[in-house]
């Protein structure tokens, strides 16, 4: 048999790949390598709650919704409390609350005086379209270096754990810079479009909800334990070459859909020159989550969570407040530390969760040495290689390709259908 699509991994782009071609009758099998689907979207028990390996929630966009409410899990969602709106920040003041509205950030005490005039003057500044261009320099040039130093490198961190020195805007901060490109100003751009709130969710068991009630429900589209030995193309259609706990089997498809990630892919098909994906870096990640005395829920700022500025010089990263932001029932303090891996969390812990000592908790570490991709100074041209190497029907999907957000990730295939 020949189907429509050979899917290439059961990760977020793969389960989205799957949800859209059942939606269009396509014929489609999903090979993954693994024992089980979802990809680093894993959790575990840990004491009286469940932890996530990876992401830990999502801004749930239509069609990751529809998606849910497709696998029937609609009921195991938690929605971020009240106090998951508030936002913190480790300035050298200490930690400060921040807002989404930028106005806001003129009264911050944290912030110049100088800062602070070139967020009004930024209304008032033409656009201009710089190609190659960091988030930094981005920044800089609408605003201020202090700004990007002190709010907008926290949050590139968060997301992609990356340096905004190396991050290219044109990818990172793409919604910006076509702002500027049709409105000039990034004020009035945010005064004309103001962006819509999404609701904040996770999953009272973590996601590992959501990757086995996509095993059940996509079981006849799906090949666990089947690791992919070699691609090729044979006159109009793909050949995949699987090795299926043991055993080797081709399937066929008129077209692929691969979220294998770069450092893999080389491995197993030769449309592409291993240079460009070689180009492709990935930053580390090491997260350690921790229950704590429910005593000191009440010592921490009351929020979702506090981000920390590179030039803080400090081993950790941030501190997501789990049981604040998603109270789950737990008769504990949960909370997940994100570090470089480098030094104590005990000597830095405590400008966090005042009085706490670690070795009074129960602590669950994971550590991963490709994380995040690394979209640098240049992507823009190599992504546009990648493209152009690809034979007629073959596709890359996943987070290498632009997005790393779970809903941006899961949805993306559908420009390819």
């Amino acid at each position: 048999m020949v189907y429509d699509y050979l899917v290439l991994g059961a990760g977020v782009a793969g389960m989205g790949a799957a949800h859209a071609l059942e939606a269009q009758g396509k014929t489609f099998q999903v090979i993954e390598a693994e024992d089980r689907a979802g990809g680093v979207l894993q959790s575990l028990p840990f004491g009286d709650t469940y932890v996530d390996l990876a992401a830990n929630s999502i801004r749930l966009s239509d069609e990751f919704a529809a998606f849910i409410k497709h696998l029937g899990i609609a009921d195991e969602l938690v929605e971020s409390s009240d106090l998951g709106k508030n936002r913190f920040l480790l300035q050298e003041k200490g930690i400060v609350k921040v807002s989404n509205n930028p106005i806001s950030i003129l009264t911050a005490n944290w912030l110049g005086f100088s800062s602070k005039k070139a967020i009004i003057q930024e209304y008032f500044k033409p656009g201009i379209h710089v190609e190659e261009e960091s988030v930094s320099d981005f920044i800089s040039r609408r605003f201020s270096k202090e700004i990007a130093e002190k709010l907008v490198d926290p949050i590139m961190s968060g997301i992609y754990a990356g340096n905004i020195e190396d991050l290219e805007s044109d990818t990172v901060l793409a919604a910006m810079k076509q702002a500027e490109k049709e409105h000039g100003s990034l004020l009035k751009a945010l005064m004309k479009n103001p962006p819509k709130a999404r609701k904040i969710v996770s999953f009272k068991k973590g996601f590992s909800t959501l990757s086995n009630a996509f095993e059940k429900q996509y079981a006849e589209y799906l090949q666990l334990n089947s690791s992919v030995e070699n691609i090729r193309k044979v006159d109009e259609a793909f050949e995949v070459v699987v090795n299926r706990e043991g055993k080797q089997e081709i399937l066929k498809g008129k077209h692929i859909l691969s979220s294998i990630p770069p450092y893999a892919l080389k491995k197993v098909c030769d449309f592409f020159s291993g240079q460009y994906l070689d180009s492709i870096p990935y930053a580390e990640m090491y997260m350690t989550h921790v229950l704590a005395p429910k005593a000191y829920e009440q010592k921490v700022p009351q929020g979702f969570g506090v981000l920390v500025p590179s030039y803080v010089g400090k081993n950790i990263k941030g501190v997501l407040f789990n049981s604040l932001a998603f109270p789950k029932g737990s008769e504990h303090f949960h909370f997940t530390i994100f570090h470089a891996g480098k030094g104590s969390l005990q000597d830095e812990i405590k400008t966090f969760v005042p009085g706490l000592n670690l070795s009074d908790c129960e602590l669950l570490e994971k550590a991963w040495k490709r994380a995040i991709p690394q979209f640098e100074i240049g992507y823009q041209h190599l992504k546009q290689k990648l493209v152009e190497a690809c034979p007629k029907g073959f596709h890359l999907i996943g987070s290498y390709t632009g997005k790393v957000a779970v809903a941006d990730v899961f949805k993306q295939t559908r420009r390819y259908l």
